[in-house]
């Protein structure tokens, strides 16, 4: 592997660890069930995966901005998000900087452009394709109905 790529290789490897391990500040949980009072404990788990596996998308996304595929991964984030000094400390440590939340109307991307970035930022984290991942279909699998992602992104 060329020398150059491996501190960021490694950076990144270790951003993963944080990601999978951090423990989400309980309101974002609750929160959540709050606006969707029929989530099971297992679907609630679902959420929680998608959200991680978004943030993996972002340790990986190389300056792109990403679209987000899950209205209710986005509701996780925003609710997260909420928590200023918990989010901060979290972005600091999986990105190195705060990651912005950016509302659909004001992304410079268009969504089907940032869509495919988040699926570019997935194949290179080597988690696998979006079949082996809950972000893509969770809102379907949960019956939430709505199309064209979760209406926002994220980038710096």
């Amino acid at each position: 592997m060329n020398r150059s790529v491996l501190p960021r290789v490694q950076r990144r490897r270790r951003d993963e660890d944080h990601i999978w391990t951090h423990q989400f500040p309980a309101q974002v949980e609750a929160r959540c069930r709050h606006r969707h009072p029929d989530l099971t404990d297992r679907e609630w788990k679902l959420v929680d995966q998608g959200l991680r596996e978004w943030f993996l998308c972002c340790a990986w996304r190389d300056g792109e901005v990403l679209g987000m595929p899950s209205l209710l991964v986005a509701e996780a984030w925003h609710e997260f998000i909420l928590d200023s000094p918990a989010y901060a400390e979290f972005c600091e440590r999986a990105f190195g900087e705060c990651l912005r939340y950016i509302p659909e109307a004001s992304m410079t991307t268009p969504m089907s452009g940032a869509l495919e970035a988040t699926s570019r930022a997935w194949d290179r984290s080597g988690m696998g394709g979006p079949v082996g991942s809950v972000l893509w279909g969770l809102d379907a699998l949960l019956g939430i109905g709505h199309s064209g992602g979760g209406g926002c992104g994220g980038g710096n």
